[in-house]
């Protein structure tokens, strides 16, 4: 994870925590905007966790997994 997720990760835990918060003394009304905020962050940390487990690693080979293997025939002994 890069500092980046990380924050994305903080923002979205802060965000709920304090909404929650919020929800309790004043409302979910008053408290909204965290819960959007908290939700647009785990959105957008998601996506670049699946875009980051999607991209193969540096150095590893990439097997194409479309393509057909060959058809390999067995010998049979004549006895």
């Amino acid at each position: 994870m890069t500092f980046f997720d990380i924050a994305l990760f903080s923002t979205m835990v802060i965000g709920f925590v304090i909404g929650i918060h919020q929800s309790i003394y004043y409302g979910v009304a008053y408290s909204y905007w965290l819960f959007m905020l908290s939700s647009l962050a785990f959105l957008w940390l998601n996506q670049r966790l699946k875009r980051f487990k999607d991209t193969p690693v540096f150095g590893a080979k990439v097997v194409d997994k479309s393509a057909k293997k060959p058809n390999v025939k067995s010998k049979k002994q004549n006895k």
